[in-house]
Parts: structure tokens; sequence; C-alpha cells
């Protein structure tokens, strides 16, 4: 089974064998196309966005400690 798969594929350059084994053709952008995989559900691959934490002083604020917090 080996040699026949070695004989198929000797006539092709290394970089045609790699591309045959990987399972794909070329590398391309999909920036500005649309995705087929994403009009059937969400979008799998995200990127993670690190939002600024905004915090509330809860001890020593004006008017005392035992009081509602501000809105923010």
């Amino acid at each position: 089974m080996l040699k026949q798969e070695t004989n198929t594929m000797s006539h092709l350059s290394e970089e045609e064998q790699m591309k045959l084994l990987l399972g794909f053709g070329d590398f391309d952008t999909t920036k500005g196309k649309p995705v087929e995989e994403n009009r059937k559900s969400a979008a799998v691959g995200t990127a993670r966005r690190e939002t600024k934490r905004e915090y509330r002083q809860y001890m020593n604020r004006r008017g005392g400690f035992n009081r509602l917090l501000d809105k923010a």
C-alpha cells in the first residue's frame, strides 16, 4: 500500500506533496469577505478585548462609610 502512494506522489514536487498531505491549497485572507461558517451560527474565533475596570471607593469616602454608593 505504501509503495503505491509513493509512486503516485513521486511525479509531484515536494511542495505539492505537502499540500496534499496537509489538506489545503493556499493561504488567503478573509478580511472583507463573507465567511460561510459565520452565516450559519455565531463566529467561533473571536478576539479577546480587555476592558478597563472601573473601581468604586467603599471606604474613606466623604460623608461616611455606611451609606449608598454613588451612581457610576
